[in-house]
């Protein structure tokens, strides 16, 4: 656990000093896989107290919205795909929980059909914050990725080939 940890902190100076010198990097801090036994515990308790029946299978070091590391913890629950991510003192910043189409408020639906009108929708997933619904993100089978608030409100369409 402490190797990986250490890792993921080199990382994150070397695209720092990076980031200082040059102006800009292409070394990637986020995402470093870790297994489900070398979670830290109080990580892994929070995830399990947010969704007991959950069943983890991998986690990874990420950094958070707010910049600090997270550990996401990504399991299934009820055959559906779930993530949580956890800081490393157990707080929780987020949980991610693949939903249906038809489990999808309609007025998010709207924004959807508005914004991106030939979107083919290959999954869907509701993010909550706070036990708040924050935003539903639905993503194709091309790496697009659309994701509008709980109100159809704010919308953000970002690529997985987006800086390549």
């Amino acid at each position: 656990m402490f190797k990986v940890f250490k890792r993921f902190c080199l990382t994150i100076v070397l695209v720092g000093f990076l980031l200082l010198t040059t102006g800009t990097f292409s070394v990637s801090a986020q995402n470093v896989d870790i297994q489900i036994k070398d979670v830290p515990p109080q990580v892994l308790l929070s995830a399990k107290r947010v969704l007991p029946d959950a069943k983890w299978t991998i986690a990874n070091w990420d950094l958070g919205d707010n910049g600090l590391p997270v550990i996401e913890i990504e399991g299934t629950l009820n055959g559906k795909k779930v993530e949580v991510d956890v800081y490393t003192d157990g707080g929780i910043e987020e949980v991610e929980r693949d939903i249906s189409e038809s489990e999808v408020p309609p007025v998010v639906m709207t924004a959807l059909k508005k914004y991106v009108p030939t979107f083919q929708i290959a999954a869907v997933n509701k993010s909550e914050t706070s036990g708040v619904v924050d935003r539903y993100e639905f993503r194709d089978s091309n790496g697009l990725s659309v994701k509008i608030g709980e109100f159809g409100q704010r919308v953000l369409i970002t690529s997985e080939d987006a800086g390549r």
